[in-house]
């Protein structure tokens, strides 16, 4: 019996919830979800960053300044093009449901958050912000 693998039509998309003020627990996320897109070929990373809803004009250019160069660099150490398949979305509110937004309009495959939590076996796979996510 021979095997056969449908092509699949559509890229493996997935949202990627960053926090720029920390970023260990970003940076741990990113690194999660950088080492799954560079193994999937095509795949696309969307990278949101949420400010809070009174963040001005001048705030938001410059978030989105600093999240390109941030994942430029980590794209970089990862051994992949400079922002290679990724796109960059500066959102202001709710972080989750701003992440959850940005995952539904891009039809991600999956989504990845950071967590400041201690790590703890559930928070090793739902943090706050993930709960709050799936919710």
């Amino acid at each position: 019996m021979n095997s056969t693998y449908a092509e699949v039509s559509r890229p493996f998309v997935l949202a990627l919830g960053l926090d720029l003020s920390d970023t260990d627990s970003s940076g741990f996320a990113f690194d999660q979800a950088g080492q799954i897109a560079v193994r999937i070929p095509n795949s696309q990373l969307h990278v949101v960053y949420v400010l809070p809803e009174s963040a001005t004009p001048a705030a938001t250019r410059e978030a989105m300044g600093l999240l390109k160069l941030y994942v430029s660099e980590k794209w970089t150490a990862l051994g992949r093009g400079a922002g290679q398949g990724v796109g960059f979305h500066v959102r202001h509110g709710d972080a989750p449901r701003e992440i959850a937004q940005i995952a539904a309009e891009v039809s991600a495959d999956l989504i990845v958050v950071g967590s400041h939590k201690v790590p703890h076996l559930k928070t090793i796979f739902i943090g706050s912000t993930a709960e709050r996510v799936m919710a």
